[in-house]
């Protein structure tokens, strides 16, 4: 007897680029997909990073990564990326549209990112 794994709901953020995709997607499989939160993203660097000198939006889409693992206290510089813009999303599927649990875990959701 084999057993089917499936999710109740999915959380995730995605570029405005993907968001067609995700959408289509979504109506081909019978799934109830939700924007939480669109966010305009900013790029935050430390002082005399490299990366800044000689600084340009382009080239941050061929950037390898910006390392945040470090966590040091440097000072930091904020280049807002309006440009840059991401969703949070749910997805679930459509006949659990009006489940209470997943309605009441999307309504905590939606109050704490309205900080954001």
């Amino acid at each position: 007897m084999s057993v089917r794994k499936a999710l109740d709901a999915a959380y995730f953020i995605i570029s405005e680029v993907l968001v067609k995709q995700v959408e289509d997607f979504s109506l081909s499989h019978y799934l109830l997909t939700i924007c939480l939160k669109k966010l305009t993203c900013q790029m935050n660097a430390r002082k005399n990073h490299p990366f800044l000198e000689d600084f340009s939006k382009e080239r941050l889409w061929n950037y390898p990564f910006i390392d945040f693992t470090n966590q040091r206290a440097f000072a930091s510089i904020g280049i807002p990326t309006p440009e840059l813009k991401m969703s949070i999303y749910e997805t679930r599927r459509e006949n659990d549209k009006h489940h209470p649990l997943l309605n009441q875990y999307r309504q905590m959701l939606e109050k704490t990112l309205l900080g954001l």
